[in-house]
């Protein structure tokens, strides 16, 4: 049919079962579109087997950097001799648009860079704010489960350079980590590249897996571009298709450093901005069916659409939500309120960026 004129001859015939695109543009779109005739398994199938409307929330935080570049710690009202219930706090914020938005997220994601140089008591800071919005998501009447995974800021240099072993660095991350999800443990000593964790949910009747990747695991102390690495990959997505073998979950996948450019405000981004191993990560995750990647890092709030041909990934990045402003120029504090609903054959994605007015 897309050979004849009554529409629009898109496709020239070249000779029996061999078809050329006539506009360039039309090719793009074909290979940037899910396949809808393919006898392969297609990307949404396991979707059907949920009741079509079924949806679910996610709030997403990142970046907070708790320590001497946190914004709130910085604010001449928080060294005022005041009450500390009257000095204004990310906690303050978010639990207020909770209750401004009626926001029920059934998971609250934070997407690395907790601290600012990975300290113990830095994380200290870091577990008491999280642990006042899980209490008042708690008083709400609402079962929010916790999602964290570590950026480069929250790698401990001091403790590195101190030890033979790498992954000492990580010790003050993993035991905040452990003080927060305590029905599920990391031992120590552990391997950075073993800091990935899969776990499965249910909401609303919607299978949901979260696979958070540690991007921090190889960095060295001034590099930005991060790096997940194979090994982390395919013990990851073993443990997703165990749980998840004909794909009737929708998967997510979150980690801390880029994985594409920010389309919507950069023209021109080098590859030093992204993960270093960008585009494997990116071939990995359209392959494993991933309907979501979410991350921070450069303080840029963004929302883009990838695919393959086959199957699509919709790249959500947060914003800072409390770094100070030299570390974020003109963006303002934000995080983000992302509704996921199951549609006929796909799914729905709807992002909100709420921003801080301090």
């Amino acid at each position: 049919d897309l050979q004849k004129a009554n529409f629009g001859e898109p496709l020239r015939k070249v000779n029996e079962k061999v078809y050329s695109f006539r506009d360039p543009l039309f090719q793009a779109y074909v290979a940037a579109t899910p396949c809808r005739l393919s006898q392969e398994k297609p990307p949404a199938e396991g979707l059907k087997t949920s009741p079509i409307g079924q949806s679910f929330e996610i709030l997403h935080i990142s970046d907070t950097h708790y320590g001497q570049a946190h914004f709130f710690s910085n604010l001449p009202s928080a060294k005022d001799i005041l009450p500390s219930a009257d000095k204004p706090s990310l906690e303050k914020y978010i639990s207020r648009a909770i209750q401004k938005e009626n926001l029920k997220p059934n998971l609250l994601v934070i997407s690395g860079d907790l601290t600012q140089r990975g300290t113990t008591s830095e994380f200290e800071l870091a577990k008491s704010s999280i642990s006042e919005i899980l209490r008042y998501l708690n008083d709400s009447g609402l079962a929010t489960e916790l999602i964290v995974t570590p950026g480069n800021h929250d790698v401990n240099w001091a403790l590195r350079q101190g030890d033979s072993d790498p992954s000492m660095a990580f010790v003050p991350y993993v035991n905040f980590r452990n003080s927060l999800l305590t029905r599920s443990r990391i031992d120590l000593p552990i391997n950075p590249e073993r800091l990935y964790e899969v776990r499965a949910h249910k909401f609303d009747n919607v299978k949901v897996i979260t696979a958070t990747f540690n991007s921090a695991v190889l960095i060295s102390k001034d590099d930005q571009r991060g790096y997940i690495g194979e090994s982390q990959l395919d013990n990851a997505f073993l443990e997703v298709n165990a749980l998840d073998p004909d794909v009737q979950a929708v998967r997510i996948a979150i980690f801390h450093h880029h994985l594409i450019p920010v389309h919507s405000v950069e023209s021109d981004v080098t590859a030093e901005l992204l993960l270093a191993d960008a585009p494997s990560v990116k071939r990995r995750l359209l392959k494993e069916r991933c309907f979501i990647a979410m991350h921070g890092h450069r303080h840029q709030g963004h929302e883009e659409s990838i695919g393959d041909g086959e199957s699509s990934l919709v790249v959500i990045g947060c914003g800072s939500s409390a770094v100070v402003v030299p570390e974020r120029g003109s963006q303002p504090l934000q995080f983000n309120k992302i509704s996921v609903q199951l549609l006929k054959d796909t799914l729905g994605v709807q992002v909100r960026r709420y921003q801080f007015d301090v």
